[in-house]
């Protein structure tokens, strides 16, 4: 038996691990997801909202012995957090997610990372401190491998992302815990030559055929590999 806590990622909330999370639960494993501030039910004011908030919302939901995973930007909180932890997680594990880089802002190296296709599929807004999906573009782009129903469905939950989290330069040191990369070689959000990069000297690295949303395209094959991951 493992403990889990699921950290979504931009635009997203808990909602995006429904799939996962019973068939984890199914297996005897604990397993919690968390909105982050601004995202799903949580209605902490978004052009407030700082890396700090996002990285107190995880330790909030942190327990000892945790695998703590992180998509996408998530993958920033979850690295925050472990370097702040008192309790250090069990593991890391990072699903076709960015990685953050001590003492750069994301925006620095975004450019790298963050396909021109998402980047047209978004709107900006400075005043209101967001960004926003545009659904008729987001939808094949995050949801490339998806089906319809499960597409249409996650759209309706997106919310506006404070674009804040983007700009702000990190400050930690790098935890020394086990880390484990799971790459979708379809993603459409995230390269997947980032991801290649980013995870190459890895002790434990995953492959799956699958675009930005395995959670829903491929849940099983998802859930297995966290099954993995916890006998390790």
């Amino acid at each position: 038996m493992a403990r889990f806590l699921l950290i979504h990622g931009a635009s997203h909330g808990a909602w995006c691990w429904e799939k996962v999370t019973p068939l984890l639960e199914a297996k005897g494993h604990l397993v919690r997801a968390i909105d982050l501030p601004g995202h799903g039910n949580d209605k902490t004011p978004r052009n407030t909202v700082t890396l700090a908030d996002y990285t107190e919302a995880v330790l909030d939901a942190l327990e000892p012995d945790t695998i703590l995973v992180g998509h996408s930007f998530g993958g920033f909180p979850i690295t925050l957090a472990a370097a702040e932890a008192a309790t250090k997680p069990r593991a890391l594990v990072y699903l076709c997610a960015l990685i953050p880089r001590p003492g750069l802002a994301f925006s620095a190296f975004r450019p790298d990372a963050i396909s021109k296709e998402l980047s047209e599929a978004l709107t900006l807004d400075r005043a209101a401190g967001v960004s926003t999906a545009i659904p008729e573009k987001a939808g094949p782009v995050f949801y490339s491998d998806c089906t319809t129903e499960d597409r249409e469905a996650a759209l309706a939950q997106l919310t506006p992302q404070p674009i804040g989290v983007m700009t702000e330069p990190t400050d930690f040191a790098e935890p020394n815990l086990p880390r484990h990369y799971i790459r979708c070689r379809e993603d459409r959000v995230v390269y997947p030559e980032y991801q290649r990069a980013v995870s190459a000297d890895w002790s434990s690295t995953f492959d799956m055929s699958a675009g930005h949303s395995p959670f829903f395209s491929d849940p099983d094959g998802l859930a297995a590999i966290f099954e993995k991951i916890a006998t390790m």
